[in-house]
């Protein structure tokens, strides 16, 4: 979409949201993964051998939520569950070598993303748009109280 000069900040910020969102979609479909799904693998880097509860509670969201995408990327070869021997309501999950080797890629193709995206950018810009984006959380979240 070619946006006009005067279109106003939503529109582009909203523009910019569905680009970014597109490309993102078309690295996840070289890997086979569903959004989300590259968050779980990052997790997973960071606490090897995690309970569902422990990786739930790192991507702030309900084991419930991260049923399906486990249950997917188990399937896919991503990662292993095995049922704690000392109770057996806990499942404890690690990447396996195929879920290192997509995670890995998958950092690198974000990296390489987020390098085109910025381009052009000077270190201040950056800085200060990264203080606006967190601005604008701070804002949203106040809509969490009304």
């Amino acid at each position: 979409m070619k946006l006009d000069e005067d279109a106003g900040l939503p529109l582009v910020f909203r523009e910019m949201q569905r680009m970014h969102r597109s490309r993102l979609q078309r690295v996840l479909n070289e890997y086979g993964l569903y959004m989300g799904q590259p968050m779980i693998l990052f997790a997973l880097e960071r606490i090897p051998d995690a309970t569902q509860k422990e990786l739930a509670e790192a991507l702030h969201i309900s084991s419930a939520t991260i049923t399906t995408s486990l249950q997917r990327m188990e399937k896919a070869g991503l990662l292993t569950r095995t049922t704690d021997p000392r109770d057996t309501r806990c499942n404890h999950i690690v990447l396996t070598e195929k879920g290192r080797h997509i995670s890995s890629e998958c950092h690198t193709a974000f990296a390489h993303m987020d390098e085109v995206m910025f381009s052009g950018f000077t270190q201040r810009q950056k800085d200060e748009l990264n203080r606006y984006f967190r601005q604008m959380i701070d804002n949203l979240q106040r809509l969490d109280g009304e």
